[in-house]
C-alpha cells in the first residue's frame, strides 16, 4: 500500500490526464477506442454536410476537416502515438479517409496514396511523427536547469514490446538520414 499524509491511494486501471486515457500497461487502447468513436461520430457528421445538395465548396469542407475532425487526432497525438498499435493507428487511418473521400467526392476505388495526393493531406503517422520531432527538438533547446530539457536529453530503458517516444523519435531520425547522437544543437 502507499500512503500520501496518512492517506491510503487506490490502484485503478485507467485515469484519464488532460484528456488523454492511461491505461495501467500504457497500451493507450482505451484512448485509441475514445478516439476512434469521436472520430467517426465526426466524420459522419462531416459526410452529411458533404453530401447535401447545396453544400459547401470542397475547401470549406477541407477547413472543415482539419478544424473538427484533424483536432481529435492531433491533440497531445506526440505523447500517445509511441505506445499506439498498427491496428488502432490502421483504423484512425480508414476514418480519415473516409472523411477525405467525402470531401473530395472521388468514388471509394481510389486508391489511397492518390487520395492523399488529391486532398494533399499526409498520412497520420506522418503528421504524428513529424509532431514528436518538433516536440522533442523543442525540448532539447529549453534552458539546462529546465525540466523539459533533462526530458528532451533522456533515454529510457527499452521495454519488450513497446517503445518510448525517444526510441520511436531516433527510428524518425534515422529515416531521413539524421543522426540522433549529434543532432542536439541549439
Amino acid at each position: 500500500d502507499v500512503k500520501i499524509n496518512g492517506t491510503t491511494l487506490v490502484s485503478v486501471k485507467q485515469t484519464k490526464l488532460l484528456g488523454v486515457v492511461l491505461d495501467a500497461q500504457l497500451t493507450m487502447k482505451p484512448h485509441c477506442i475514445k478516439i476512434i468513436e469521436n472520430g467517426k461520430s465526426r466524420v459522419s457528421q462531416l459526410c452529411c454536410v458533404a453530401n447535401s445538395c447545396f453544400g459547401p465548396s470542397q475547401l470549406s469542407l477541407q477547413n472543415m476537416y482539419v478544424a473538427y475532425v484533424c483536432s481529435v487526432f492531433d491533440y497531445a497525438a506526440s505523447a500517445w502515438f509511441p505506445l499506439m498499435s498498427q491496428t488502432n493507428l490502421l483504423h484512425l487511418e480508414q476514418i480519415k479517409n473516409k472523411a477525405l473521400w467525402a470531401i473530395i467526392g472521388v468514388p471509394r476505388s481510389m486508391r489511397v496514396l492518390d487520395l492523399h495526393l488529391e486532398a494533399n493531406v499526409s498520412p497520420l503517422q506522418a503528421c504524428f511523427e513529424a509532431a514528436m520531432a518538433y516536440f522533442a527538438k523543442k525540448y532539447q533547446r529549453h534552458s539546462p536547469d529546465d525540466p523539459l530539457f533533462a526530458l528532451g536529453h533522456a533515454y529510457p530503458p527499452k521495454r519488450l514490446k513497446q517503445q518510448t517516444w525517444q526510441h520511436v523519435l531516433d527510428e524518425i531520425f534515422w529515416s531521413i538520414c539524421i543522426d540522433p547522437a549529434h543532432n542536439t544543437s541549439k
